[in-house]
């Protein structure tokens, strides 16, 4: 699975997720090549009009299989499981 969401996420993975803010550790694990491309993809994903734009650019761009957030969202997606204010979201 591909997750994009939440900053729990990269807490319980101890790793990143697709485009989740800390691109910083980029540059610490030496590759500013990857964090001018995280950044150019950050900016693309926030211009995109609407939710189906974004949850398309996700999928198909990103690869990205599940979203976790705070929202409520529609779509092409499938509610897995809501757990207090946090919905799992995969991807159809």
């Amino acid at each position: 699975a591909v997750f994009y969401g939440n900053f729990i996420i990269r807490c319980a993975t101890k790793r990143s997720v697709v485009l989740d803010g800390k691109g910083a550790s980029m540059l610490i694990e030496g590759n500013p090549q990857e964090l001018i491309q995280w950044n150019k993809e950050k900016k693309y994903l926030e211009s995109l009009g609407d939710e189906a734009q974004k949850i398309n650019f996700l999928k198909e761009k990103k690869k990205v299989t599940h979203i976790l957030t705070k929202k409520s969202m529609k779509g092409n997606l499938k509610l897995l499981h809501a757990q207090g204010n946090l919905n799992l979201y995969e991807i159809l």
